[in-house]
């Protein structure tokens, strides 16, 4: 894990000055905003991810594997239920946004930055569901395995985007569409293969949704919930605050 988490710390520097090289460090500014906010969307999911992460331990090591697979396929029918009426009512309501004025970015930007908005935060939903996959894995002590997604999708993303520097002009919307697009990918392809193969056993499903587990699950996870909403606005509400009061490349 000490390896890995180097490795990936290496991979994000080396990816930071290259985005910025793609992109203008105004443009930049404005995407380090935007993932600011999108990551206040991860207050939705109710600490449920931290709740599988103890209930499943729990089960797995009582040697009850038809809880286990059903808490597992509750949370997933929990998160898809939540993250999805979210993004509904999210496409509702963005056409009165402005978001121009709300990361304070340039007038000509708009009508690219309603469809970064819209791509950003679908990715980032569909994330935080596939992203249950490292969680079950974690809450089987193999931490290592868990830990590589992240490097991996940032392996992705420093090589598309050095493939748009030779190919493409400069874009925040094709930015925004790799760095969103390459943890999903990343995931996807970890959720395929392990429920396939080593924890097929717990492959979720219809059939054993359960939403009396619900309160199980939820109950332990208010008070990680609680947690992450104090940590998230302190660690994100910096980028607003910048760019509203100096302007999106004072973020950068």
């Amino acid at each position: 894990s000490f390896v890995i988490k180097g490795i990936s710390i290496i991979i994000s520097l080396a990816l930071v000055p290259l985005t910025m090289n793609y992109v203008n460090p105004t443009q930049y500014g404005i995407w380090l905003t935007l993932s600011s906010i999108v990551a206040w969307f991860s207050f939705f999911d109710i600490g449920f991810g931290n709740g599988l992460r103890n209930r499943f331990t729990e089960a797995k090591a009582s040697g009850n594997l038809v809880n286990a697979r059903i808490y597992v396929s509750t949370t997933y029918a929990s998160l898809s239920m939540i993250f999805g009426t979210f993004f509904v009512l999210f496409l509702t309501i963005n056409p009165f946004l402005n978001w121009s004025t709300i990361l304070n970015a340039p007038p000509s930007l708009e009508s690219e930055l309603n469809k970064l908005v819209i791509i950003t935060v679908g990715f980032f939903l569909l994330r935080f569901i596939l992203k249950l996959i490292s969680i079950i894995i974690a809450a089987d002590q193999r931490t290592a395995i868990s830990n590589l997604f992240d490097p991996l999708s940032n392996i992705i993303s420093l090589t598309v985007t050095l493939v748009l520097m030779k190919t493409t002009e400069p874009s925040l919307l094709n930015l925004g569409i790799v760095l969103s697009a390459s943890p999903v990918l990343v995931l996807l392809i970890a959720t395929i293969y392990f429920y396939k193969n080593d924890y097929k056993d717990f492959k979720p499903t219809l059939r054993l949704v359960n939403f009396k587990y619900f309160k199980n699950l939820a109950g332990l996870g208010i008070q990680f919930f609680i947690i992450q909403i104090t940590v998230v606005v302190i660690m994100s509400t910096n980028n607003l605050i910048i760019t509203q009061i100096v302007g999106p490349e004072a973020v950068t």
